[in-house]
Order: structure tokens, then C-alpha cells, then sequence
């Protein structure tokens, strides 16, 4: 009797919040996708082995990590994030989400990430990890569609 009403309401209100869940605004994965491809092609330049983890953990503390790589070779893209463009805001999220990740876990890449040298390879490993907390991303299900052809 009144444990199972009493366990249906706690039922329905858990699918409630589920379904909230699901209607959160999802992360601009083209912005964050936008750093990712712009962080290969400095990584690609093969000019910046020099910038070191101490490094990127300073632009992060400070928030001016977006200004800084947008600064080096092959990042000229991601000032456009920065601009009151299709993005808006997302800069701040950016750099609120690796001081979080940096505060957290700095000084533990090597076990946490296996970097040990680069930091921009750090970064990048950084900011697949936001994606990696974030929600919202679901597949293409016109591509899950051409499997039943």
C-alpha cells in the first residue's frame, strides 16, 4: 500500500528532474571544437614544445588563457570567440571550466592525463575533458538511421 505510493512519487519526481535534465541548453560543442582544431594546429606548427605546463597554469589562474593561445601560430581563429560573435559568453565559460579542472586536479596531469611535457598538449587534454563533463551532445540519428538501411 503506502510504500509503494510512496515509492512511485519518488519515482516520478526523479523522471522529472530527468526530463529538466534533458532540456538544459547544450554546450556549444562548435566553440569548443573551434579551440580543439586551433590547439592540432599549434601542436602541428611544432613551435611551441617551449610553453610548459607551469605556463598554461598561469594563463588559466589568470583567464587570460584564451588571449594567450589565440596569440601563438596557427590559433589566429579563436579571436573570433572572443567577440561578441555566435558565441557570446563562451570565452568565460571556457576559461571558468579549466580553472575548475586546474584547481582541482594541477600538479596531477601526468597520472590523471599522462602528460608529463607540453602544455598544449595539456590544454588539449583539458578541454576534451570539458566536453567530457559537459551534457547535451547525442548523435546524428540520421547517421544511426543509414546502419538499418
Amino acid at each position: 500500500g503506502k510504500d509503494a505510493k510512496d515509492y512511485l512519487k519518488v519515482v516520478e519526481q526523479i523522471e522529472k528532474r530527468i526530463d529538466l535534465l534533458d532540456r538544459l541548453p547544450a554546450m556549444d560543442l562548435n566553440a569548443i571544437t573551434m579551440i580543439i582544431r586551433n590547439i592540432s594546429i599549434i601542436l602541428d606548427f611544432n613551435k611551441h614544445a617551449d610553453i610548459s605546463i607551469e605556463d598554461i597554469h598561469q594563463h588559466i589562474d589568470d583567464g587570460t588563457i584564451l588571449n594567450f593561445i589565440a596569440s601563438l601560430d596557427g590559433a589566429q581563429e579563436l579571436k573570433s570567440i572572443m567577440k561578441d560573435g555566435p558565441w557570446k559568453g563562451f570565452d568565460k565559460f571556457y576559461v571558468q571550466s579549466l580553472q575548475s579542472i586546474y584547481y582541482a586536479y594541477g600538479g596531477d596531469e601526468s597520472r590523471k592525463w599522462g602528460i608529463k611535457n607540453s602544455g598544449i598538449c595539456l590544454l588539449l587534454a583539458w578541454t576534451n575533458e570539458i566536453i567530457q563533463m559537459g551534457s547535451g551532445w547525442h548523435p546524428d540519428t540520421n547517421l544511426s538511421e543509414l546502419d538499418k538501411e
